[in-house]
């Protein structure tokens, strides 16, 4: 019979409450910006990230980085468990839309690098999302370097 790993949800408990309500929210987030991204066309799904061109420049308080800081960690924490595969656009996407909520200008980045070249010696394209918040990188931080933008999204209201 096997065996049932409870630490997962032991760490969970001992969480604040309010981190506790942020993981849950990250999960249902994650879950809206998989259908986003598997169901809707691009154009549609565009909307959502924010004004194209726009770049958020507003200066963040003090406040609203912590904000966006913990948005990141509950994102990236809940992103590494799910049964599928959160790529980096769906994280982008979710990160966005939480932030929204908190009025926090943040700029969701498309990018594309060269690939390996495929059997065909065709050469491919890799692309990325990521999302920055003021200068700080929340979600694809790891591979975003790599990656030349090519379209951004930034807050409305900014």
């Amino acid at each position: 019979m096997p065996r049932f790993d409870l630490s997962l949800w032991a760490r969970m408990w001992r969480l604040s409450f309010r981190r506790q309500c942020l993981v849950g929210v990250a999960v249902l987030l994650l879950c809206w910006a998989t259908f986003c991204v598997r169901l809707l066309p691009f154009r549609r799904m565009a909307v959502g990230l924010g004004l194209r061109g726009h770049v958020a420049s507003a200066p963040l308080t003090d406040e609203q980085l912590n904000i966006a800081k913990e948005w990141a960690w509950a994102l990236n924490a809940v992103a590494r468990r799910l049964p599928w595969t959160a790529t980096c656009l769906m994280q982008a996407l979710a990160c966005q839309y939480g932030l929204r909520r908190y009025r926090v200008p943040a700029t969701v980045y498309l990018g594309v690098a060269a690939g390996q070249p495929d059997e065909g010696g065709r050469c491919l394209f890799d692309a990325h999302a990521w999302l920055c918040c003021g200068d700080h990188i929340l979600t694809g931080a790891q591979e975003a370097a790599r990656f030349k933008p090519i379209a951004c999204f930034g807050s409305r209201w900014d």
